[in-house]
């Protein structure tokens, strides 16, 4: 069984980017990151997820599905072919992701 994304989804989340290319990340991000978000494309998305691995439907149609989630939810997103800027957008997340975590989260 196929589940990766043909491409891969960027959203951003409380300041920090996560980068989704599987059903199985879909999934856990639907659980663990959506917190709050519980409406009809969050739901779909799930059903989607549940679907994609009992094999009736393919993961570019969960690609699809959380997508549509993700702007339910009001997450800002970006779809990425797997190329070059795939790997530059990486590298420049990663940096906006370091620098949310220095000035905007609480020291423990």
């Amino acid at each position: 069984m196929h589940l990766t994304f043909t491409s891969v989804v960027a959203l951003q989340i409380g300041g920090r980017w996560h980068f989704v290319e599987t059903a199985d990340q879909a999934r856990q991000c639907l659980r663990d990151e959506f917190d709050g978000h519980d409406g009809p494309s969050f739901q779909r998305a799930l059903s989607t997820c549940e679907a994609v691995f009992a094999g009736l439907v393919p993961a570019d149609g969960l690609q699809a599905a959380f997508t549509v989630a993700a702007m339910e939810a009001g997450y800002p997103f970006e779809v990425h072919d797997r190329d070059q800027s795939l790997l530059e957008r990486r590298v420049a997340a990663e940096a906006e992701n370091a620098l949310t975590d220095m000035f905007l989260r609480p020291e423990d």
